[in-house]
């Protein structure tokens, strides 16, 4: 059979093509190889893949921090990443020590006074969990979460008026999470505005799916002070339908100066 003919520039072209396609097909490969190989060898990959166990991620955490070559930056992400598996799995004096280092290294980021701040809460240093969520605040003035996480504190301490301005301001900022009024209610209780505190607490219950026994408890409250015993007795039965044990609803009855009848 006779061969077809094919002209040089043609040949040339798919010559070309070809080459090129070659070419591509190395780059593909190449920066799969060096992606692969990044994962592989850069303990940071390691310490924030959530598919590796917990151990794991620490492991690679404390390595990029004990790395001498490591950058600041990768450091300072090292602890705040290891910080945050430690008080996950419990470990609170180490997580307060690790984000202790990332105000160290970059005292200007709100995050590591926050997050050092709630776990003094959790801790029931009040005094320091309070003093961490102001310089957070001071930071990151515009930040809800921080104004929940210091009035939260501020309740603990018995400082009412000041944890309802924080709940205030997080509410103005857009926060309308049932937690949020269930706590506004609580403070708006203790300072003995009961009207506010009922409306507060009837927006949990219409933004809420949970079923809190402690609500009801604290509405039923709500109720004496407001001279309505009958919606008081219907709270207080649905706190008992939700837990029996009457000795908790008694104890909580306590707390808010209530006897319980």
């Amino acid at each position: 059979m006779e061969d077809i003919y094919t002209p040089p520039d043609i040949e040339r072209s798919r010559k070309t093509f070809y080459q090129g396609l070659i070419g591509v097909a190395l780059l593909i490969l190449v920066t799969v190889g060096v992606g692969y190989a990044a994962y592989q060898f850069n303990p940071y990959i390691g310490c924030i893949d959530l598919a590796r166990s917990v151990n794991s991620r620490l492991e690679f955490c404390s390595t990029v921090i004990e790395d001498q070559t490591s950058s600041a930056l990768d450091k300072k992400n090292a602890h705040f990443n290891r910080g945050q598996i430690k008080q996950n799995s419990g470990d609170f004096s180490g997580a307060v020590k690790d984000f202790s280092f990332v105000i160290q290294i970059d005292p200007g980021r709100y995050e590591g006074h926050f997050f050092r701040g709630k776990l003094y809460s959790l801790t029931k240093e009040l005094r320091k969990a309070r003093a961490d969520l102001n310089e957070a605040i001071r930071i990151r003035p515009a930040e809800e979460k921080i104004r929940i996480a210091r009035a939260m504190v501020l309740i603990d301490l018995k400082e009412f008026s000041s944890s309802l301005k924080d709940l205030d301001t997080a509410i103005r900022m857009g926060d309308r999470k049932a937690k949020t009024f269930l706590a506004r209610a609580f403070v708006l209780f203790q300072l003995g505005k009961f009207k506010e505190s009922l409306s507060d607490i009837n927006k949990f219950f219409s933004t809420s799916k949970s079923q809190d026994w402690r609500a009801y408890v604290l509405r039923s409250a709500i109720y004496r002070r407001l001279k309505n015993d009958a919606n008081a007795n219907v709270d207080r039965k649905k706190a008992l339908e939700i837990t029996s044990d009457k000795k908790r609803v008694r104890a909580y009855f306590g707390e808010l100066g209530e006897a319980d009848p």
